[in-house]
This record gives C-alpha cells, sequence and structure tokens, in this order.
C-alpha cells in the first residue's frame, strides 16, 4: 500500500498527517484527471469546457494539471498538425 505524507503549517507548527493513497482520491479528483487527460489527448478545450462547466478559459486552464513538458509537447503536435 502506498503511503501519501502531507506536511502543513498551522502558525509555528508544522502538522504532518500520512494516508493511503486511496484516501486521498476523491469524485474532484477524478474529473479533473479527466479533464487533463482528454485535454492533453487533443480533445477541444472549448467542448471540455462545456462538460466541465467553465466558464472561463482561464479558470479551465487553472484547473486542468498540465506540466510545462507536457505544455511544450501539446504545443508541437499543434504546429506539426497546422503545417499540414
Amino acid at each position: 500500500k502506498q503511503k501519501i505524507e502531507i506536511v502543513r503549517k498551522k502558525g509555528k507548527n508544522r502538522i504532518k498527517e500520512v494516508f493511503e493513497k486511496w484516501e486521498m482520491i476523491s469524485s474532484h479528483t477524478c474529473r479533473r484527471s479527466f479533464c487533463t487527460n482528454m485535454y492533453l489527448s487533443g480533445f477541444p478545450a472549448e467542448e471540455l469546457m462545456r462538460i466541465s462547466g467553465h466558464k472561463s478559459p482561464a479558470a479551465f486552464m487553472r484547473y486542468i494539471k498540465v506540466d510545462n513538458q507536457q505544455a511544450a509537447k501539446r504545443l508541437k503536435e499543434l504546429r506539426a498538425k497546422l503545417a499540414k
């Protein structure tokens, strides 16, 4: 079983909590993962925003979890599509 360690600060105190990985997964985790994975697969952001209920592209882009490497790869793929 995989353990997840969360360290938080409350005032001057450090609070360390340890959870099983399954305890950290919620329906929100699944929703965010779905949006991120669909976006990275090339599904149009506008359609994903309609599905997920996001009103603005800025809010949607903050919501999905795309690191710099993934963003660069997606940009390269989009450029290749446009070049055809």
